[in-house]
């Protein structure tokens, strides 16, 4: 895997015909990516979900360090400061 670090005006060229570039809206990242028709280009749960409808193995697993992180951004931990007199 190869991580970048990108500016909002920054953007990668795979094989020559698949650009991708990222765009910030306030905390927000969204990626532009422009590919020919014949690419697929799918979220990671739509990937998941076709593959498990189609009877096949998906040939990229989701990291599990993200997905935890993912399900930790949705549940607020709440803290309790204990006093101690």
């Amino acid at each position: 895997m190869l991580v970048f670090g990108m500016k909002d005006t920054d953007y990668v060229v795979i094989d020559e015909n698949i650009v991708v570039r990222v765009k910030w809206e306030g905390n927000d990242v969204k990626l532009c990516i422009d590919a020919p028709r014949d690419v697929v280009v799918e979220r990671d749960k739509n990937y998941e979900q076709r593959c498990m409808l189609e009877g096949i193995e998906p040939r990229w697993k989701f990291d599990k360090l993200i997905k935890n992180k993912r399900k930790r951004r949705t549940v607020l931990p709440t803290m309790q400061a204990e006093s101690k007199i």
